[in-house]
């Protein structure tokens, strides 16, 4: 007899744990839950989007700090900006392109190839 107790003590414990788990997720497949599954979704993505742009704004802001000391220690030193009324050009003038961190600016313009423009129009000429 203890058994079958503990037979049907443990059916119907296993009976009301799968009931549970079935009506959870077939509350998750009406239209309120899907809803919700869906604005779960949204504000996490949003808050993926916000976190995001708070990195680009710390980035942009260390970026600009890093700027403003080396024109400070430029203007520091007595040069000015490559062009400026300092020594245009000189060996302790400053471009724009060592600030910004994009070097000499000798190697980085890309070769675009021959120019294709098409012949050049003289003074007078037409179209036919």
């Amino acid at each position: 007899m203890m058994r079958r107790l503990f037979w049907f003590g443990l059916a119907a414990a296993t009976g009301i744990v799968v009931y549970r788990k079935l009506s959870r997720t077939a509350r998750s497949y009406t239209p309120s839950g899907l809803a919700g599954s869906a604005q779960q979704t949204a504000v996490g993505l949003l808050d993926s989007v916000r976190e995001f742009m708070a990195d680009v704004r710390d980035g942009m802001a260390e970026r600009e700090a890093e700027i403003h000391a080396a024109l400070a220690e430029n203007a520091g030193s007595g040069s000015g900006l490559a062009g400026d009324s300092g020594p245009a050009g000189g060996a302790d003038a400053l471009s724009l392109a060592d600030l910004l961190g994009l070097g000499d600016g000798a190697d980085d313009v890309p070769d675009n190839g021959p120019d294709r423009s098409g012949p050049q129009r003289q003074e007078g000429e037409t179209d036919r």
